[in-house]
């Protein structure tokens, strides 16, 4: 049947781009952005939110920030980290 068909074509193409997202390391957007602070989660990751999305991320910060502070958003090597 001609749906089942572009569904599968679909999804062949969508786990290709995942495939390559995570092999050239590609995340959300490119380079550094500036996201707002959210806070910690249950396991310690850092939450910061951009465009409407919140990111776990590893923390590089050694000051305590509060909630909404601006903070540095980088993607690398499949993890995101902030900064302050």
């Amino acid at each position: 049947m001609l749906v089942d068909e572009l569904m599968q074509t679909s999804q062949v193409e969508r786990v290709a781009l995942l495939e390559e997202r995570d092999q050239f390391g590609v995340g959300d957007f490119k380079g550094s952005v500036v996201g707002e602070w959210v806070g910690y989660d249950n396991d310690g990751a850092g939450l910061v939110k951009y465009q409407k999305k919140t990111y776990r991320s590893a923390v590089e910060g050694a000051k305590s920030i509060p909630r909404g502070y601006k903070v540095q958003l980088t993607y690398a090597n499949g993890v995101y980290v902030s900064s302050w």
